[in-house]
């Protein structure tokens, strides 16, 4: 396994019974009854993709405060950003992120990356959680290219270091997934784009590019 993300209070996901997302390599089957949520957790990474790319950029850099709050853009075609929380009274919209440690690190490392979703405010909140069971207070990051450790990590209070090379790693992996939604008559359309896929002429000419090896 590359790791697992559980949803709380997203689209049809009670809190009560989070839906979890195991990633793993080779293919992997969606298999329910209508109105199960097979379709919103297909598509629940395309949603906070934006949420991860940043969450990337910033492990990447030195320094860089990971507990937010930080806004929180939606991609199209999502119109409101509580459009992904649930329906029910005082919902409490959270993604939680548990890369897989294949390797035993000497350091404890970041075992969960929790958000917080605040629609109204259009923002996030972030905390983690290490291997040890321990919340990492007033996280900021430390990238692999900074001298003395050389990987990259996660510096809490107290100069305290967790590895978070892993955690890296997955959310990169996320970042890149492409999902391809439903779409009738594709072909039958002006170009555009529905979610990650093109449609009408844009589909058409890219699916000369790939014929051709362009």
């Amino acid at each position: 396994m590359l790791g697992r993300i559980r949803f709380h209070d997203y689209r049809c996901f009670y809190r009560e019974e989070p839906a979890t997302l195991e990633v793993r390599a080779g293919l992997t089957s969606f298999i329910g009854t209508n109105n199960a949520g097979k379709s919103a957790l297909i598509k629940s990474i395309y949603e906070i993709r934006n949420i991860l790319e940043q969450l990337r950029i910033l492990l990447d850099y030195s320094g860089q405060n990971l507990s937010g709050p930080l806004n929180w853009q939606i991609p199209a075609p999502l119109l409101e950003h509580d459009e992904i929380v649930s329906d029910r009274n005082e919902p409490f919209c959270r993604v939680e992120i548990e890369p897989h440690h294949a390797i035993k690190q000497s350091l404890p490392s970041v075992a969960r990356l929790i958000l917080d979703f605040k629609p109204k405010n259009k923002s996030f909140a972030i905390s983690m959680l290490s291997s040890e069971d321990e919340k990492i207070n007033t996280p900021i990051s430390h990238p692999a290219s900074f001298p003395l450790i050389g990987y990259r990590a996660v510096i809490g209070d107290k100069g305290k270091i967790f590895h978070a090379e892993e955690l890296y790693q997955f959310i990169q992996l996320l970042t890149d997934v492409q999902y391809f939604g439903p779409f009738r008559n594709a072909i039958n359309e002006g170009a555009g784009k529905h979610f990650d896929s093109l449609i009408g002429t844009g589909f058409i000419n890219q699916w000369h590019e790939w014929k051709t090896g362009a």
